[in-house]
């Protein structure tokens, strides 16, 4: 399996947990990430809420996982502390940023996924969308916190849209 070598910033944000003991890293994805997104990506709570329920295969996540670290259009962060907490990928078209998040079930509730989020917002000028599964109430709450506006309801899922 290839990786395809680039150079690119490598941005690090520093953040403290609302908490005030913790402290995580937000930095850009690199290849040693895949296993830790791939582990993730799988897990059945991740899952429940994909739009793809089916689990995904290691060999395509690899390929996959290449060209998303790869390409310009997408910022793909890593959330950790010492260890890997979670992701936050930006797919990004004409200036607006799709946003995908999963966490680790052990860090989630702890106000990670919104502190990650407000700095990752903070610190990128793009126009914002969420699509958020209608049952995903944590979700919800998250994105509606940030200020994320509801703007179209489909049958299966809300969109919600922040802009600066």
């Amino acid at each position: 399996v290839l990786f395809a070598e680039f150079s690119c910033y490598i941005y690090i944000y520093i953040v403290v947990l609302p908490n005030g003991r913790k402290m995580m890293n937000i930095r850009l994805a690199a290849k040693d990430d895949c296993l830790n997104v791939f582990q993730l990506s799988n897990m059945d709570y991740v899952r429940a809420h994909s739009f793809n329920k089916e689990k995904i295969v290691w060999e395509d996540h690899v390929q996959w996982f290449a060209r998303a670290i790869a390409d310009e259009s997408i910022k793909f962060y890593i959330i950790e502390d010492t260890d890997f907490i979670g992701q936050v990928r930006l797919n990004i078209v004409n200036n607006i940023a799709l946003i995908s998040i999963s966490i680790l079930k052990e860090f989630q509730h702890k106000g990670i996924a919104f502190s990650a989020l407000k700095k990752i917002i903070a610190e990128n000028e793009y126009q914002y969308l969420a699509q958020v599964e209608k049952d995903n109430l944590p979700s919800i709450t998250l994105f509606e916190r940030l200020g994320f506006v509801r703007r179209k309801e489909e049958e299966n899922y809300f969109e919600y849209e922040f802009k600066k």
